[in-house]
């Protein structure tokens, strides 16, 4: 009965805090004068780790997102995450607002509060140039390299039973994994699949539209709304209207190739270009 009666004493302390005009969320960020952000540390180009400082599309926007909160982009803590662990880590607390190329799906979005989103994502495959999957049925009775948690993972194992899936926590490791053909493909975002096919000429996106078009969007704690509405508002208004195509253009059009046409991936709100 005693947890019960704490679960009551906090849930109405909530109430509590929304009947006062706010959750405090935001103001806790604020009164700490530093953001603490999750990012990937092991994904080019949106979160990396280069030459002792932390690089991508997801790292200049959490920047951003300080240098508007705190008024200096240096006011935060960049913490890194695996795709595994990324929403376990948010609900511990570890950091103020997850950038984590997280997909949007109705199962997160009953753990997290999503805000608005940035990129839009399908799924694709990676596989050797020698050997390209350029279907599903390719792939029946081998193996196919995926990332734990991720949407890749679910997908495969709904719509491709027949393929053995090889999961791991890392991302660089399960690309070098297929580097030593321990997988027929590599099956992940299809944003997360260009760079490598860019950088390494002997694999090839074979496929890069499977499932339906899905969103990427941060994440904050449920419950956390004043963080949350600050967010929607930075994205629809502050940065609307050119941030994120120069973004794109700062980390992401040279890892993509030509080919690939940034109004098809950016989200842009605000002001037309």
């Amino acid at each position: 009965m005693k947890k019960y009666f704490w679960a009551l004493v906090a849930l109405t302390l909530w109430f509590a805090g929304y009947a006062a005009g706010g959750d405090g969320s935001l103001d806790r960020v604020k009164t700490r004068g530093l953001l603490r952000v999750g990012i990937l540390a092991d994904t080019y180009p949106f979160g990396y780790f280069e030459q002792g400082k932390y690089r991508g599309f997801e790292v200049n926007l959490a920047r951003q997102l300080a240098k508007d909160l705190l008024g200096d982009e240096n006011k935060i803590e960049l913490v890194p995450v695996h795709h595994a662990d990324r929403i376990v880590y948010l609900h511990a607390g570890l950091f103020d607002v997850l950038l984590a190329s997280l997909t949007v799906t109705p199962e997160r979005a009953k753990l997290v509060a999503f805000a608005l989103p940035y990129l839009r994502v399908r799924l694709g495959v990676l596989s050797p140039k020698k050997k390209p999957i350029k279907s599903l049925a390719e792939l029946a009775d081998q193996d196919l390299i995926v990332n734990s948690g991720t949407t890749a993972e679910k997908y495969f194992s709904r719509e491709c039973p027949q393929a053995r899936l090889r999961r791991y926590v890392d991302f660089e490791d399960s690309f070098e994994a297929l580097k030593q053909g321990e997988g027929a493909a590599l099956a992940q975002d299809n944003l997360m699949l260009y760079p490598l096919a860019e950088r390494n000429h002997e694999f090839i996106v074979s496929l890069d539209d499977l499932g339906e078009t899905e969103v990427i969007a941060p994440a904050v704690r449920l419950g956390e709304k004043d963080l949350l509405d600050w967010l929607n508002d930075e994205i629809r208004n502050r940065l609307g209207g050119h941030f994120f195509h120069d973004n794109f253009d700062a980390t992401l059009r040279s890892a993509f190739g030509d080919d690939i046409d940034p109004d098809a991936v950016v989200i842009e709100r605000g002001e037309a270009r």
